[in-house]
């Protein structure tokens, strides 16, 4: 069975930009994958999901799709500041 995270970084973001999948359906299905794996991965110490649908929402409305890596997902270490978010070392 295809899933989005099937498709390569490129591809997927063909995908956003010709309105196959929205930046927020990408998110989506990204957090309900970390969601049913990370218990038993143990990858993330800190998910904002809130975060991640809102910023997804402002690309959507803001942000040209031309951009490099527009509306793909990303993850970073809790050792950068992030407003809101604890910060570990």
């Amino acid at each position: 069975m295809f899933e989005l995270h099937h498709l390569a970084a490129q591809e997927l973001w063909d995908w956003i930009r010709r309105g196959e999948a929205t930046a927020l359906e990408v998110t989506d299905h990204y957090l309900a994958r970390i969601a049913r794996l990370d218990p038993g991965l143990g990858a993330f110490v800190t998910v904002t999901a809130d975060a991640a649908r809102d910023r997804a929402e402002h690309l959507g409305h803001r942000v040209p799709t031309s951009r490099p890596l527009w509306g793909l997902p990303s993850a970073d270490k809790d050792l950068y500041d992030r407003a809101g978010v604890a910060t570990r070392n």
